[in-house]
């Protein structure tokens, strides 16, 4: 009986000492799930164990990335957008980026891209079908390459961008093209750069995909021309007092 007592006065006081030294395992600190994180790649800490699953992040549901011509276009350096293209594109485009209708234009690899980017000079319609051209290819083209470029990273990284939403599924604000979504106008500039029959004209889906491109210029800015998939959107996330749809995630 004594042993006994002896043996639970210890194990008591081994309890206590641990207790004291915080070394039971606390079992609502299991660190962040890789599936939890929302925000842009760069932003992302796989290696922070000691994160609690408590913590809670604030996002703009409809904080999109895009990128200009120019962007796109860069010469990769650090981490703008020609590095990022440069190491995505092949995993993005397994078989190149194609736009147009009928006639087309492909780019084979983010070093095409560069080359092609940024097009300038009249919009045309294409009248034959180009690989990896360099110039001459006029505005539109330049344009709804770029846009492509976005939506396509959108859906290939869930991390291109803060929102958790689709940008093929935002809707344009205003002008010809009003109430369509990205994806539409997309497809819209397909057919006229290709030479393929249209609704629309040359200038309402050049001037929609200059919005597109413009509206969200790397993830830190929304001019408000585009509304989020199933809600207004139109805000301006540098602005204290117009923050936008946001939301919690834990």
């Amino acid at each position: 009986m004594k042993k006994q007592y002896l043996l639970f006065l210890l194990a008591a006081l081994f309890a206590f000492g641990a207790c004291e030294k915080g070394e039971f395992f606390n079992h609502n600190n299991k660190g962040k799930s890789k599936d939890h994180v929302i925000g842009p790649k760069d932003d992302k800490d796989d290696d922070d164990d000691n994160d609690n699953t408590n913590d809670s992040t604030t996002v703009d549901s409809c904080q999109f990335r895009t990128q200009t011509m120019g962007g796109w276009g860069s010469t990769p350096h650090g981490n703008n957008p020609g590095a990022y293209l440069a190491a995505n594109f092949d995993a993005a485009f397994p078989i190149g980026l194609t736009v147009g209708c009928g006639n087309t234009i492909t780019l084979t690899s983010a070093q095409a891209v560069s080359d092609f980017l940024p097009q300038g000079g009249n919009s045309v319609v294409l009248t034959a079908s180009y690989t990896d051209p360099v110039a001459g290819m006029g505005n539109l083209a330049g344009q709804l390459v770029a846009a492509t470029i976005s939506v396509t990273m959108d859906d290939y990284d869930s991390n291109f961008s803060p929102s958790p939403n689709r940008l093929g599924d935002a809707t344009i604000i205003g002008g010809a093209m009003d109430g369509m979504t990205v994806d539409q106008v997309l497809a819209e500039g397909n057919k006229i750069l290709g030479g393929c029959v249209s609704a629309y004209t040359l200038e309402d889906v050049h001037a929609a995909l200059g919005t597109i491109n413009e509206n969200y210029v790397d993830g830190s800015k929304n001019k408000g021309n585009l509304n989020c998939p199933g809600g207004d959107g139109g805000t301006d996330p540098n602005d204290p007092d117009d923050p936008g749809d946001i939301y919690t995630v834990k």
